[in-house]
């Protein structure tokens, strides 16, 4: 989420980030030359940075929730492909994020939409390795 929030606002959303049926996803667009909102780069690696290590507001399995088989679930009826998204299962779509709860954090801004987010160690889709352990510097947030 990015926006300027008054305190007020802000423990709204803290409040909204912890609730059950809350879920995480993005509707940033491709990029296309290395533009677009950061939300495309950065969306999960904030939500973890931010609401769940830094805040607390949310603990780390029911975040890894909303922002895997929570959206899944909510879109199968409509789209059945999603049937076999979400899920670590024999049989299932899984790509897999392996992340380090410590320093995982986004630093995409408007002026650097497609800056890696850091604390990704590793990022498999298909079963072919497509990240393979990005560095992290000490203080990765940048903001």
């Amino acid at each position: 989420m990015y926006g300027h929030w008054s305190d007020e606002q802000e423990k709204c959303l803290d409040v909204a980030m912890s609730h059950p049926l809350v879920m995480i996803a993005s509707d940033g667009i491709p990029f296309v030359d290395g533009q677009a909102h950061p939300r495309g780069a950065g969306t999960f690696a904030r939500f973890l940075g931010i609401y769940v290590r830094e805040k607390g507001c949310v603990g780390m399995m029911s975040a890894v929730r909303k922002i895997t088989l929570g959206p899944a679930q909510r879109l199968e009826r409509f789209v059945p492909a999603m049937r076999t998204k979400g899920r670590l299962s024999p049989g299932m779509d899984a790509d897999v994020t392996v992340f380090d709860p410590a320093t995982v954090i986004d630093r995409a801004t408007l002026r650097v939409p497609a800056q890696a987010s850091c604390g990704i160690a590793h990022v498999l889709v298909n079963g072919v390795f497509v990240v393979q352990v990005r560095p992290c510097p000490a203080r990765a947030r940048s903001r």
